[in-house]
Parts: structure tokens; C-alpha cells; sequence
């Protein structure tokens, strides 16, 4: 064997320890059966996402072949839902008003499908109930949206502004506003715009305990069966009169035991507004918790109840690519893992969109190489006895010569 083979045969060796010492730093792994194409879909199961990283970063794939480690790159996809707005070009005219409010008609000059309208107004501390019409020829008008409510609240500790007009879309090449208002509503602007979406997957996951408290505030503690990325809830209030208070979503991190209490720590998720004006749906950046805290601050105003509180999240999939044969598993729990970079994710259009979903098996705690064990310098006392008997000496005998001198 000349030097060259030499060097190849121990780099592959290296390479191969490498790669187990990799696998070892990862704490469970899934099989994964049914590999039978070269592109392949994988989805997690709900009882994963408490054993991996927050980021969901430390995933890996490797297959043992003929004892060398393969690592089959993945593209990891959420089921997002996604929003197209196409803002329409159009002219206010016939800004005017009467006994009735005040009036503005917007001309498209083509009829489009418009079903967003967004609207500004300089007029602060405001509830209207506005009117909203269609017409093809400012002839004959056809009623879009009655009695429907925009609001703006604005004072020292708040500001809160609803004016956003939803509805069904509709093709008309003129839309008329009417806002019944004694006083000039000092509009700016509107943007007329057609939203479009795109269906995603969401997930609802079931809670396990609610728990209530009252007074200056309405604090609900949800703790969920399993650790899942959640990023949606739903609230139903259960009230007869309006409402506009402050709310704060928060997830736990982590928790503190002492003698007589535990001490919760939570991170906070989101900082808005909840008003019986628009509904009450709050999403928030995804994370990863077991148990979430709500907190709606009521002031000296009467506490709010709900029918029911809905946590959801999306779910999580990988797109793996494997182009050798071999015993494949998913490994994960590793916390000192970097996200993945392959480059796979550059060319993610030329995937196929009809993919094998790959059976995932149960968990396998991976077992650790046991650490040698550190012996101390003295494993016997009786050694550590006699060394300190002639250090004592030792101090004894300098310290009688330097008397004598």
C-alpha cells in the first residue's frame, strides 16, 4: 500500500469516527421505513417537538451503509397560510355631506374584484357605524356592508384604531362610503385592495387545564397535553356589552420549586388589543410550550368570560432527498446543533409536489459512550495520611533549625 492509499484509508477512518461521534451527540432517533423513491415526506408526530430545540434545528437524517454514515439532506416546510393583497388604482370623488353624514365615492374606471378597503381618518376617539354600496353606474346601488362598526379609541394610555372594511369580494366600478357623523370624520385616504388566500394547515391542540383568576385582571393559565409549536388562539367572549381591554399572551419557560411555592417564568408572545368590535383571534411568532398564560387587564370595568378558548399551531414537515441505499433514521434532541444549511433549499421549485409520506418508528433513547472514569490522585487514606504526617514533619524540622540559628 503506497502513501497515498495510506492517507485515503486513514481520512475515511477519521471521517467515519466523525460521523459516529456526531450521531452520538444526539439524544433519540425514529427509523424510518417505506424509502422507496429518491424524494420523500416526513411528518412529526406531536410527541417529538418537546425532545427537539425551540428552532427546530437540531433534525438530522443518517443512514448506515456498509459502516459508513450517509446524512440525506431535508427541507423543513410549515403549513402556513398565505395572504396575497393586490392593491386597485382608483379616484375619490364626490366628497360631500349632508343632514344624513358624510359621503365618498371611490371610481375604479374598471370593474375589478375588490373585497378590502382600508381607511384613515385625522378624527380621533370616534364609533361609527358606516355604509358601504356598489354601483356600475352611480345610477342604481346595491348594498355591500350595513351597520358596520370602525372605532377608534386614543387617549393617555392607549391608542386603537379598527377601521378596516371586510367583506364578500364584489366587482362594481364605483363604491360609495357613507359614515353617519355630526362632525367632519377629516378623511385622508382609503386603499381599495383584493386579498387572496392561500390555505395552510391548522392544527388545534387539546388543553388540559384552565385555570381562572379575576379582579384588575382575567388571567387564564393553559396548560396543553404535550409541548407543540403553537401560534394561533381563538377567544369567544361570553358577554352582553362592549368591551376594549389590554391583553398580554405569554408561554412558560421554565419553572423554579422551592419550599413553599413555584415560581414561573414566561416569555411573552404578543401585546395587543382584544374589543368586541373586531374578532378576537390573536397570532402570534410560533413557539414550542407546554403551557400558555393569557392576561387581560380589566381595570375598574367588569371581568370578561369566554364560551371557549382554542390554541392552534401548524404542523411541521421534512422533504428529505435520499440517493443511496441504506438504514436510515431521524435523529434529533441535541441542543448544541446548528440549523442545517443543504443545498437542496436552493432549488426547492424543482421538488415533486406528490410525495411517499415515510412510516417514522417509535423513539430509541441513544445510548452515550460511558466517560472513563477520573481517578483521584490518593484513591487509599492511608496514603493521604502518610503524605501529610511527613509534611508536618517536614515544617517541624525546618522550623526547630531556623530557632537553633
Amino acid at each position: 500500500m503506497n502513501l497515498r492509499s495510506k492517507l485515503i484509508a486513514a481520512l475515511a477512518l477519521l471521517a467515519s469516527f466523525g460521523a459516529m461521534a456526531q450521531i452520538e451527540d444526539f439524544s433519540y432517533r425514529r427509523k424510518l421505513s417505506g424509502i422507496s423513491d429518491t424524494w420523500h415526506r416526513i411528518e412529526l408526530p406531536d410527541l417529538m417537538y418537546e425532545k427537539m430545540d425551540n428552532t427546530l434545528s437540531d433534525l438530522r437524517i443518517y443512514g448506515i451503509q456498509n459502516s459508513d454514515t450517509i446524512e440525506a439532506p431535508y427541507l423543513l416546510q410549515r403549513f402556513d397560510e398565505e395572504t396575497v393583497t393586490e392593491f386597485i388604482n382608483f379616484t375619490t370623488i364626490n366628497q360631500t355631506h349632508s343632514k344624513a353624514g358624510y359621503f365618498y365615492t371611490f371610481a375604479l374606471g374598471t370593474e375589478v374584484d375588490v373585497n378590502h378597503i382600508y381607511l384613515r381618518f385625522a378624527a380621533e376617539n370616534f364609533d361609527w357605524r358606516v355604509t358601504l354600496e356598489g354601483s356600475h353606474d352611480q345610477q342604481e346601488w346595491f348594498a355591500i356592508l350595513d351597520n358596520y362598526r370602525i372605532l377608534s379609541l386614543s387617549n393617555s394610555s392607549t391608542n386603537y384604531k379598527f377601521t378596516d372594511l371586510n367583506f364578500k369580494a364584489t366587482r362594481y366600478t364605483y363604491y360609495r362610503l357613507k359614515i353617519p357623523a355630526a362632525l367632519d370624520p377629516k378623511f385622508i385616504d382609503a386603499q381599495l385592495a383584493f386579498e387572496s388566500h392561500r390555505a395552510g394547515i391548522l392544527k388545534d391542540y387539546s388543553t388540559r387545564k384552565i385555570a381562572t383568576e379575576h379582579g384588575k385582571q382575567t388571567v387564564f393559565v393553559i396548560e396543553l397535553d404535550n409541548a407543540v409549536p403553537v401560534s394561533k388562539i381563538y377567544l369567544q367572549p361570553n358577554v352582553g356589552f362592549d368591551f376594549f381591554r389590554p391583553i398580554r399572551i405569554e408561554s412558560l419557560v421554565d419553572s423554579t420549586v422551592t419550599e413553599t411555592k413555584t415560581f414561573y417564568n414566561y416569555r411573552g408572545l404578543s401585546n395587543k388589543t382584544i374589543s368586541s368590535v373586531a374578532p378576537c383571534v390573536f397570532e402570534f411568532p410560533q413557539t414550542i410550550t407546554k403551557q400558555l398564560r393569557i392576561t387581560i387587564e380589566n381595570g375598574d370595568n367588569e371581568h370578561l368570560s369566554f364560551s371557549s378558548i382554542r390554541i392552534a399551531g401548524r404542523p411541521h414537515q421534512l422533504v428529505a432527498r435520499f440517493t443511496s441505499s441504506a438504514d436510515y433514521h431521524l435523529y434529533y434532541g441535541n441542543g448544541h446543533a446548528n440549523q442545517a444549511n443543504y443545498d437542496i433549499s436552493y432549488f426547492a421549485d424543482s421538488i415533486p409536489s406528490n410525495l411517499e409520506t415515510l412510516f417514522l418508528g417509535n423513539e430509541e433513547l441513544i445510548e452515550k459512550a460511558a466517560k472513563p472514569e477520573i481517578k483521584p490522585l490518593f484513591s487509599n487514606s492511608y496514603w493521604l495520611w502518610a503524605v501529610l504526617i511527613i509534611v508536618i514533619a517536614l515544617l517541624g524540622w525546618f522550623t526547630m533549625k531556623m530557632m537553633r540559628n
